[in-house]
């Protein structure tokens, strides 16, 4: 069962967007690292952003693969983001990035510097 939490896994998930954790919507992360009982990710959006956005985006070639609904891109435009372990499962799992795409998110993260 690790391998669903492993580097470059799919889940969907809420995604908080206010501090009191009442705003939240359900979109796909993919974990970019897991450590002890904390998961560090991106969050996956279906837009390719603005023009000063683009840069950002690492677009999910395979995206159909990986369980999603139209084309994606990774937005790494915001700090890594994490979350508690437990609050995903076998359930919010999707799949895995394609070893292309995840070619794609590495050579953009050391393009950013991460």
């Amino acid at each position: 069962m690790d391998s669903i939490y492993e580097y470059t896994s799919i889940h969907e998930t809420k995604v908080f967007y206010s501090e009191d954790g009442d705003e939240y919507k359900k979109r796909p992360i993919v974990i970019i690292e897991c450590e002890d009982n904390t998961i560090y990710y991106f969050r996956i959006t279906s837009k390719e952003g603005k023009e000063n956005q683009k840069k950002y985006r690492s677009p999910i070639l395979n995206w159909r693969k990986c369980g999603l609904t139209k084309p994606s891109f990774i937005d790494i435009s915001n700090p890594i983001s994490h979350m508690e372990k437990k609050l995903l499962g076998e359930k919010t799992f999707l799949s895995h990035l394609s070893e292309y795409d995840v070619q794609t998110l590495e050579s953009k993260m050391n393009e950013l510097g991460y």
